[in-house]
């Protein structure tokens, strides 16, 4: 009993350790980089960088907003399926938890304006994507897409809870949960790399957790790195794609996503779930485009493993493999997984899915 209350203050003892290094890290960090942000407020205020400005005929905010407020809790789609929650809403539309009136089945439904009402339509473009991974386990089902004379209706199965929800409960993960949690992604990464598709958009709202498995969902930006069945070319001036946070090094440099993204994103994860925070976040900046161009300073200036200072042997080598991978290199998964597997068997971790969270 008293090894295990060692061990136990011990592991409390590294964790305490590498927050404070953190923090330290996101103090530095906003200093090194203070010049940054008043070099590029300053080029804003001469005018030395023009942005274009296009001229569009847009409807009022009010107006696209009026088009989705048409649509309530307790509302049926299609005839089928009844509206029973809202879980979440945005500038894309709204998600609703709905039900199938004839099965009983427990669904979730992705609503977005139809144009002129919506400049920009994703759902039909996220079916396509679902149509081609509908032989790969542990992501979203199409059960049913369509459209009224406003909206645009994508109904899928319902994969839980998101890791964000998981983490604002335990505010930290286990080593063991992260390699659990690892282990089912790098499965699922494979499966959708295997169809060509990326998904261009790793962050812990996008994974989700229900009866003890991890399922990915939300390939609302995905797209296939092939062209004619070979890998797309390599180009620097694409225009940045994803989440800020968690957004590769090369996507911040304008580079194609590739493979190797999704996973240099896995990693920002996994560092985001161990402490509940990464040395990028917080930083008081309004312009979008600054935070973007700070957060990649930092990236480009940072040495994670530095930060995470009792990172295990195979975890360094995961990383290391992850940022060395080639534009269009084809990721080893079945070595990235033994790395973990062979962390699980030192330290005597049994893997087993079924055990998460259970002891965090």
């Amino acid at each position: 009993m008293d090894i295990m209350e060692n061990e136990r203050e011990n592991e409390k003892n590294n964790l305490d350790t590498n927050r404070r290094v953190l923090d330290m890290s996101l103090d530095t960090n906003r200093t090194l980089l203070n010049d940054t942000v008043l070099n590029i407020e300053k080029i804003k205020t001469q005018n030395i960088v023009t942005p274009r400005i296009f001229k569009e005929e847009t409807l009022d905010e009010n107006d696209t907003e009026s088009v989705l407020s048409n649509i309530k809790e307790k509302q049926k789609i299609n005839n089928k399926y009844l509206l029973k929650k809202l879980i979440s809403k945005g500038s894309f539309g709204k998600v609703y938890r709905v039900n199938n009136l004839e099965t009983n089945e427990d669904l979730v439904a992705k609503i977005e304006k139809c144009k002129p009402y919506n400049k920009v339509e994703t759902l039909a473009h996220e079916a396509k994507i679902l149509h081609i991974l509908k032989d790969c386990k542990n992501v979203s089902k199409v059960i049913w897409y369509g459209t009224d004379e406003k909206n645009n209706f994508l109904v899928m199965n319902n994969l839980g809870k998101s890791l964000n929800i998981y983490i604002k409960k335990y505010k930290k993960f286990s080593l063991k949960n992260i390699g659990l949690i690892v282990l089912k992604l790098i499965d699922i990464f494979e499966s959708i790399h295997n169809k060509g598709i990326i998904h261009r958009d790793i962050k812990p709202e996008n994974i989700l957790l229900q009866n003890n498995d991890i399922n990915l969902i939300d390939f609302g930006l995905s797209k296939s790195y092939l062209k004619s069945k070979k890998h797309y070319p390599y180009n620097d001036k694409k225009s940045f794609v994803g989440t800020t946070r968690y957004a590769s090094l090369n996507v911040h440099k304008n580079i194609a996503y590739s493979r190797r993204d999704d996973l240099e994103s896995l990693f920002y994860v996994m560092i985001y779930l161990y402490f509940g925070k990464l040395p990028w976040q917080g930083l008081n900046i309004e312009d979008k485009d600054t935070q973007k161009t700070v957060i990649c300073k930092i990236k480009e200036k940072i040495k994670l493993l530095d930060i995470w200072q009792d990172v295990p042997n195979e975890y360094q080598l995961f990383y290391n493999n992850i940022i060395n991978l080639k534009f269009e290199e084809k990721p080893n998964y079945t070595f990235l997984k033994s790395l973990i597997e062979i962390n699980f068997k030192e330290n005597k971790i049994t893997y087993d899915i079924n055990s998460i969270f259970k002891k965090n």
